[in-house]
């Protein structure tokens, strides 16, 4: 596991306030090679994480997740959308 993808996973626990078990809560996001997920596939797993613990989803879960992403990885937010590809497009290392 990267850097960035255990940072952004630290991140997400702590805004969302939910525990994500590191064996198989990946196996969730789309498979591609190479790897790569867009920002909105990442919300709609950390959407789908909550549901699945019976955390309430709030209005501004995706302004949490870009917010997350901007501090992983140091981009501008206006570059941060939900087909932003966080590999190729944000250099998120994985």
């Amino acid at each position: 596991m990267g850097l960035a993808l255990l940072d952004f996973t630290f991140r997400i626990e702590k805004a969302f306030h939910i525990r994500i078990e590191r064996r198989d809560a990946w196996d969730r996001l789309p498979r591609r090679k190479p790897i790569d997920w867009t920002a909105g596939e990442l919300h709609d797993w950390v959407v789908q994480l909550c549901v699945d613990r019976d955390v309430p989803v709030l209005y501004s879960s995706w302004h949490r997740v870009q917010l997350v992403l901007v501090d992983v990885t140091g981009k501008s937010p206006m570059l941060i959308h939900p087909g932003t590809f966080v590999v190729r497009e944000l250099g998120f290392s994985i």
